[in-house]
């Protein structure tokens, strides 16, 4: 197994997942093996993405298998939350959200995923994948220990190939299909000089991409910046063999002993856990930091205005409405009971249509009505938290906490049924009021 990092994540969220579940590959062609969803939502992930307004939105990478490594549906599962425990540790199922795509199509096994960039709770930046190399040896050492963890070869990087910056966005446009020409060619042209000896030095890799018209634009530390021909934009080369300084000698030498299969030692096995479980503890410690802490500040409640006019004995029956409330079962709601987050508000638009129907003409919800108008704002509060409720159902993936908030969603429709069923009280006795008042009233 492999771990790679897409160089993607500004988009809306129907691109990635439409590529994830697309019937073509990035390449245009049909895939010849439907995707298949192996957890998450593909539609809660777009309307979370879609609703982020910072420029990056999501984390996409794949993990990918040889084609002898073919984990099972226990073993994917086992993955996942591995890969949920090392790089969003300390953090529940509702504090984020993530989707995964299992690829067929290719003769090996691909698991996709797409980790929304943001803490579901707090709306704070959640970037599992920071820039730097200390996050890519947390990648690599998490590759290490799980390939070890299920009896599978390591990988072991061959110096020789040609990565490009601009070629990991895997997306059907016509920028990555240039990428891919481009890196093949170099691939192909420099691989087989260097084996054969004609390439010794970068120095002498530089004078072979001039002599066949390719424009060298920098020339860094640790990469090549080119420009081919007819090509407006350069592109950035990346590799142990574009470094200066580079022993091609020891190249040659690692690059055949990666084609040699592997596993870690029973020290290297202990050493990589141990160094993994530090990058985990280490964002654990910043993950619980930054959106698990309380803050220490906060702002006092202002004190609601009570009423003070002649419904004040609606006060008690606007108090004791908790007690009002009928007994629920405790047994576990299953997927079909209670109400469906799409269903809510219509739901409660009947409930309101259903109230207001029954207004008497006279005296109505008046800005007179105090109480009617309390028991008004407490309803919007109901409203507010049943919204909330429904949109954790949505996000949710646990399926016992699922029937807890489907519990909790049953019961403030409830609530806000009895609120209404008082509002209709407080409007018929404050129309009764004023029927009465003015009908004793001597002129």
């Amino acid at each position: 197994m492999i771990t790679r990092l897409f160089n993607s994540g500004t988009s809306n969220g129907q691109s990635p997942v439409n590529y994830l579940l697309g019937d073509k590959d990035h390449t245009g062609k049909t895939r010849s093996v439907k995707p298949e969803v192996i957890s998450g939502d593909p539609d809660t992930t777009i309307f979370l993405i879609n609703n982020i307004d910072r420029k990056f939105r999501y984390t996409s990478g794949v993990l990918s298998f040889r084609t002898n490594e073919k984990p099972t549906e226990a073993q994917q599962k086992e993955i996942i939350n591995a890969f949920r425990k090392s790089f969003m540790p300390g953090l529940k199922q509702d504090n984020f959200n993530d989707l995964w795509v299992g690829h067929y199509d290719k003769g090996n096994f691909e698991m996709h995923f797409l980790v929304v960039a943001e803490e579901l709770k707090t709306g704070k930046r959640l970037n599992i994948s920071p820039p730097g190399k200390r996050n890519q040896e947390f990648f690599n050492t998490f590759t290490k220990v799980v390939n070890q963890n299920y009896g599978w070869d390591q990988v072991i990087a061959d110096p020789l190939k040609v990565a490009l910056s601009a070629f990991d966005l895997k997306v059907d446009n016509k920028e990555a299909k240039t990428s891919k020409v481009i890196k093949n060619y170099i691939s192909e042209k420099l691989h087989t000089n260097i084996l054969n000896g004609k390439i010794g030095d970068r120095n002498q890799l530089i004078k072979f991409l001039k002599q066949h018209k390719i424009e060298i634009t920098r020339v860094g530390k640790d990469y090549l910046s080119i420009k081919m021909p007819n090509e407006l934009k350069a592109r950035r080369l990346k590799g142990p063999m574009f470094e200066a300084g580079a022993n091609y000698t020891d190249l040659i030498k690692q690059h055949y002993e990666s084609k040699i299969p592997t596993q870690l030692n029973a020290i290297e096995y202990k050493e990589a856990k141990s160094k993994l479980q530090d990058f985990i503890n280490d964002r654990t410690a910043f993950n619980t930091k930054l959106y698990l802490t309380p803050r220490t500040s906060f702002r006092r409640p202002r004190k609601a205005k009570q009423p003070t006019n002649v419904v004040q004995s609606l006060k008690q029956d606007i108090k004791n409405i908790d007690t009002k409330m009928p007994e629920l079962p405790t047994k576990n709601l299953t997927q079909d009971e209670g109400i469906a987050p799409n269903q809510f508000k219509d739901n409660i638009k009947q409930i309101r249509d259903k109230a207001n129907s029954k207004q008497p003409s006279s005296g109505g919800t008046s800005t007179n009505n105090v109480a009617a108008g309390s028991i008004l704002s407490q309803i919007g509060f109901l409203e507010a938290d049943l919204h909330q409720v429904n949109m954790q159902i949505g996000s949710e993936k646990d399926p016992k906490k699922v029937s807890e908030l489907r519990a909790k969603s049953i019961r403030l429709q409830m609530q806000i049924r009895i609120m209404y069923q008082n509002l209709n009280s407080a409007n018929e006795k404050f129309a009764e009021q004023m029927k009465k008042a003015y009908s004793t009233k001597k002129y």
